[in-house]
């Protein structure tokens, strides 16, 4: 039986509930739930068209046409972290505490009984309707063979959390969490075995199809066991950005799908040979992976009660209806106009969510992907226009940047060993404010490439320590260089010519810089080559053309020898791929239209979307660190963007009306037994909190509390497990607060 579960930090709670939810209008439903993370931990069906989903503080949703609307089924407030079962009758659900739900007859009722109150429960795994396995946080697995009225506690070597658990027959079945746990059986769980990995790193998901294992681990690694885990091959995974991968499902030994951290999702047929990229309509991470078949499968997002399907295989994934996704893009770092011309993004080698850029003379740094930046070291002590940024890959003291002055024709290379405080100049040269004349060679991090203007190129096999000049070939404006990964011989470099009838070309060397050959070019007004970008996921590069009568984006598939045009705009500027799906590109023009920041493609091109509209214009840089960052690099600032999703899932207004004023109903029935139900008006968006309290004051209850949209709420609240008596419900806003009485009798 195919099950699936995901464990995540829970939190606790003193209060035991049950309240459930009704359908108001069409096929609406309404979450009563408070919801600090509005995500599911597990998903699970077995028709493939009733599908069973849970999550913390008592959530439980069902849909019946398989993931495209759902009913709320909510039991109480444990965090239910598991769901499995065995044909549409039998369910079980299991989480903190050791709570566990069964079902005989399709969900109408469960019976509660408790594992072990000490235990919590990470995931459930069922063959047939008596043979069960429950792996725990505390490393602990038990079973049962009654249907899951009795448990035994299992000989599992470890005291590691387990994320998960899953047998595929009544003999075999695998269990795997953190610090590089990975359990197998192969007679029930009777006896466990621990599998020698190749590395100590947290298993955050796993499947298995015959004796072929495949592994998911934190730091974008895929390992692969032909022989059920008694040897293990590490699988080629590309990723710039190394991201986790959290969901890894088999269809057969050959075909499996994996994805995780970033929103990547990636599809391989060859038995991890290879690897084609799907395409996520959501900007966030992925959790879980449940597939039924080689053609009907879900994922779970990480936030907004997301929950995608794919009925062709993953080819198209769709989101449950009325899904919309609002993007916007918010200021992170002001900059005075012109002070960071080319590119000055740099991510770290040493830590993924690590980014470096320059203000001017300044370095900020980020922690957390571009949302919070903080200056580090000293500025530097010359120039006003920064234009690349590098961190050595070997030593994360030494800093590398190439600045210009204000005059418009002075540029230098600083290099700092201590971090920023201190910088001293390795090299200076005539250069022009604009564009990116630094570039480091992907395949040897200490080799760096430098372009004057009116000059030959420059090179640094120590990371810019000391500079020797390449050949005799002479670059009028250089605006971008790129080395191609895999072939540190073959280099291209983008050019300008600031006339009003010049040529801007698109230049290719094979022996390391020695000689040059024009493979392309840009001619009219005031041609540039603005940016040639190339990834470590493949070997295609793009470059943009700006202005001249040529301008757009081309792209070449043969290490730059030729080019072709891929979309035709005059004010094509920069551009980037995402670090972990090169398949998603980026452009941002320069200053036309104006409204319009950047463009977005999910298919290399083929078609393009715009992005939100920004009301400043003359976009540098554009730093796609994944599907689910983005960044722009502006004149007058460094902008990232944010994804607002909304999923019909959670609490919904019961109709498109907007109140004129904030008002909470008194509730009906009232007395009640043991349901009432709770309606309140909201004239604006507000963050939202609608709680219940008995006689002598005390929280019982906290059915709402998020940032709601204007408009009509209606909710449920089932008070079967609390006694007769006095109850006071109050509705909070940012606006509002008003409390009103109720009265429960049984």
């Amino acid at each position: 039986m195919h099950n699936n579960c995901t464990f995540r930090n829970m939190r606790k709670s003193s209060i035991k509930f049950w309240f459930f939810i009704i359908l108001l209008g069409s096929s609406l439903c309404l979450n009563f739930s408070m919801l600090k993370c509005q995500q599911f931990n597990s998903i699970f069906t077995s028709n493939g068209s009733i599908l069973w989903l849970t999550g913390n503080n008592g959530v439980i949703y069902r849909s019946a046409d398989a993931g495209q609307t759902f009913q709320n089924r909510s039991i109480g407030t444990t965090d239910y972290s598991s769901v499995t079962g065995y044909t549409t009758l039998y369910l079980w659900i299991a989480g903190r505490s050791g709570v566990l739900l069964k079902s005989t007859n399709a969900g109408l009722n469960f019976s509660s009984y408790t594992i072990n109150a000490s235990e919590d429960i990470t995931c459930l795994s069922f063959i047939g309707a008596d043979s069960g396995w429950a792996a725990c946080a505390s490393g602990k697995i038990y079973s049962t063979l009654n249907g899951g009225l009795n448990w035994q506690l299992q000989n599992a070597p470890t005291a590691n959390h387990l994320n998960k658990i899953k047998f595929v027959n009544g003999n075999t079945g695998i269990a795997y969490g953190k610090n590089g746990t990975f359990l197998i059986t192969t007679n029930s769980g009777i006896n466990w075995s621990a599998s020698a990995l190749p590395f100590n790193t947290e298993i955050f998901s796993a499947d298995l199809s015959g004796s072929t294992v495949f592994a998911g681990t934190s730091g974008g690694m895929i390992l692969k066991s032909a022989n059920l885990g008694a040897t293990w091959t590490s699988i080629s995974f590309p990723a710039i950005v190394k991201p986790d991968i959290f969901g890894l499902d088999m269809i057969s030994p050959n075909t499996f799908y994996s994805a995780g951290e970033g929103g990547h999702m990636r599809r391989s047929t060859d038995g991890g040979v290879s690897f084609t990229y799907q395409n996520n309509p959501t900007w966030m991470d992925i959790k879980t992976l449940f597939f039924k078949d080689s053609l009907n499968g879900w994922a779970l997002g990480s936030d907004k009660w997301m929950v995608m399907r794919t009925n062709n295989g993953g080819l198209n994934w769709y989101m449950p209806n009325g899904t919309s996704i609002n993007l916007s893009w918010l200021l992170k770092i002001p900059l005075n106009f012109y002070t960071s011309s080319g590119n000055v993004f740099y991510q770290s080698t040493w830590n993924k969510k690590e980014i470096f850029v320059t203000k001017a003379n300044t370095v900020y740094r980020t922690l957390d992907i571009g949302n919070n930046w903080s200056q580090i070291g000293t500025s530097m002590p010359y120039g006003a226009i920064s234009n690349s940024f590098f961190v050595s890959p070997k030593d994360t003291n030494i800093f590398l940047v190439a600045i210009d002055s204000i005059d418009n024709s002075h540029g230098k290379v600083l290099r700092s060993t201590d971090y920023g405080q201190t910088w001293v100049a390795t090299l200076t040269a005539n250069r022009s404010s604009d564009g990116i004349p630094m570039a480091i060679d992907p395949n040897h991090s200490d080799t760096i490439y430098y372009g004057p203007t009116d000059s030959v190129m420059f090179r640094s096999t120590n990371f810019g320590l000391t500079w020797s000049p390449l050949g005799n070939y002479r670059f009028e404006n250089n605006c971008a260089i790129k080395v191609v990964n895999g072939h540190s011989n073959i280099i291209i470099v983008g050019s300008a010519n600031f006339t009003q009838n010049g040529t801007g070309y698109i230049t290719r060397s094979t022996d390391y810089g020695a000689t040059w050959v024009v493979v392309d070019s840009n001619r009219g007004p005031y041609p540039e080559v603005p940016a040639i970008i190339g990834s470590e996921l493949d070997s295609v590069l793009y470059a943009t053309m700006y202005q001249g009568n040529e301008g757009g984006l081309k792209r070449s598939t043969n290490y730059g020898l030729t080019w072709s045009f891929i979309n035709i705009d005059n004010s094509a500027w920069g551009f980037d791929r995402a670090g972990n799906d090169p398949n998603v590109i980026c452009y941002a023009p320069w200053d036309y239209p104006a409204s319009i920041p950047a463009y977005i493609s999910y298919d290399r091109g083929v078609h393009f979307t715009p992005l939100p509209s920004l009301s400043v214009i003359n976009n540098f840089s554009v730093y796609f660190y994944d599907r689910n960052n983005l960044l722009l690099q502006q004149s007058i600032g460094f902008y990232k963007l944010k994804a607002d999703i909304s999923v019909p899932i959670g609490i919904q207004p019961i109709s498109g009306d907007v109140p004129q004023n904030f008002a909470l109903k008194q509730n009906y029935p009232n007395p009640f037994n043991p349901s009432t139900n709770i309606s309140f008006e909201l004239p604006f968006g507000s963050y939202t909190e609608l709680k219940i309290f008995d006689a002598l004051g005390r929280e019982v209850a906290e059915p709402v509390s998020e940032k709601l949209n204007a408009g009509f709420y209606n909710i449920d609240w089932n008070a079967a497990n609390f006694p007769s008596g006095v109850y006071f419900y109050r509705l909070k806003t940012d606006k509002f607060t008003e409390t009103r009485k109720m009265v429960l009798v049984k």
